[in-house]
């Protein structure tokens, strides 16, 4: 039999409630609570009974939905091997608690379910009817509410020097996702919208923010110089963080063009095809696979990310998000890979310290976007959008999907705009 998925909740119902079931399983998962349905779980040839048996002896807490029908024979069965093994041995017991559904009453609960105590749901369009059930759960909510990766795990991608100066560039693979915000998304906005399937193609990306050191290795390089001069020294943060070198903070206070530059720079020393990330592109890297707010998953902490964890009274906004806490406002970049985490594709920073710039031109929504991962032109060639938040915005501006919707002209620097480059194959 294949190992049992880790899950923190056992659903328990009968086939009769399992559409209502199917769709509160889906409500807790967008909460990062992991869930066992039979149907998802079960395959053909399982041995249902010992699979029942060896998954209900790994579940910390079992939730018994009872419909306007009662409980269904299975859940009796499940019910009754969690008396033999645990309550009559004294043993410890996962926790049970039997769930009232819509339309259902007490006089549904079957006396085995009576000496616990219940919870009632009236309605699955009220999330606080939902929070009923995350309430129950606040260890397992703080222990996996975030999905986070180590630095130290190994990605596929690679590292060269310039000037003895490391960059890390990570493959990102190909693949499709859903672009943009629903209405439903705290703090989205009608520019994240239509949402739209876009395919992307391989590529390489950075795997943290340009850094100053790898600016000044750069820029001093007047050698290489395409268009324009670079300041080899732009960034307003110049002390160490913490006993970490200066150099380690992203480079910041740099304006679309010099992004620009520096990528052209860059490809001409290594004979590479650097630049900057079309919007696709970075939205995709940085979701890496998920439809959440943040790739954490729904909230995010100032323990995972340096933004603004308190409130912006001056803007009127919050300094959480969803059901997250408040945090610390640093009020200063932190070093690139501070926090010691990656999303699922191994990138590092890509919520909050700095904004990154990306190649599009400003459009002010998705109508009749590309569909091809390519920067969308044809737009206003005097902006460009900045993407992920940075050090001084609180929570909402550093979601996934967020555009900055201020129209920052391409010219613009300010010590929270930085920017992340990617390589893709060939030459343009």
């Amino acid at each position: 039999m294949p190992e049992l998925k880790e899950f923190d909740v056992f659903l328990s119902h009968s086939s009769n409630d399992k559409e209502i079931v199917r769709a509160i399983a889906q409500k807790l998962e967008r909460k990062s609570i992991r869930t066992w349905v039979d149907e998802k779980q079960f395959v053909g040839g399982d041995a249902w009974t010992g699979k029942l048996y060896e998954t209900l002896d790994k579940t910390n807490i079992v939730f018994f939905f009872i419909g306007t029908n009662g409980v269904g024979p299975w859940q009796y069965a499940e019910m009754d091997y969690l008396y033999r093994r645990y309550i009559d041995s004294k043993k410890k017991s996962p926790k049970i608690a039997p769930v009232l559904l819509p339309g259902a009453s007490t006089d549904n609960i079957p006396n085995y379910l009576k000496d616990f105590h219940f919870i009632s749901i009236n309605s699955l369009d009220d999330d606080d009817e939902i929070r009923k059930l995350l309430n129950i759960l606040p260890k397992l909510q703080q222990k996996h509410r975030f999905r986070t990766k180590l630095q130290k795990q190994k990605f596929q991608g690679y590292r060269e020097y310039i000037d003895k100066v490391p960059l890390e560039m990570v493959l990102i693979p190909d693949g499709s996702f859903t672009m943009g915000a629903p209405e439903s998304e705290e703090g989205s906005n009608d520019d994240e919208r239509p949402q739209h399937n876009v395919t992307i193609s391989a590529f390489l990306m950075g795997r943290y923010p340009v850094t100053q050191e790898q600016w000044r290795a750069i820029a001093s390089r007047t050698d290489l110089k395409v268009n324009l001069d670079l300041n080899p020294d732009p960034s307003y943060f110049k002390e160490a963080y913490q006993n970490i070198d200066r150099w380690r903070r992203p480079v910041e206070n740099v304006n679309w063009y010099e992004a620009v530059e520096f990528c052209e720079r860059l490809s001409k020393l290594t004979e590479k095809n650097y630049r900057l990330p079309s919007e696709a592109e970075w939205e995709y890297a940085c979701r890496a696979g998920t439809t959440t707010p943040f790739h954490f998953g729904e909230t995010i902490t100032t323990d995972l990310a340096n933004y603004r964890g308190t409130e912006d009274e001056e803007m009127q906004r919050s300094g959480s998000y969803g059901e997250g806490p408040k945090g610390e406002y640093r009020e200063q970049t932190t070093p690139v890979g501070y926090f010691d985490v990656v999303n699922s594709f191994g990138l590092s920073d890509m919520h909050g310290n700095v904004w990154e710039w990306c190649a599009d031109e400003w459009h002010d929504n998705y109508e009749n976007a590309p569909t091809d991962g390519k920067p969308w032109l044809n737009g206003d060639d005097t902006c460009s959008p900045l993407r992920g938040g940075s050090w001084d915005n609180v929570p909402l501006y550093c979601r996934s999907a967020f555009r900055d919707d201020y129209f920052i002209r391409r010219d613009t620097h300010y010590d929270t705009f930085g920017f992340r480059i990617v390589c893709s194959g060939g030459s343009e």
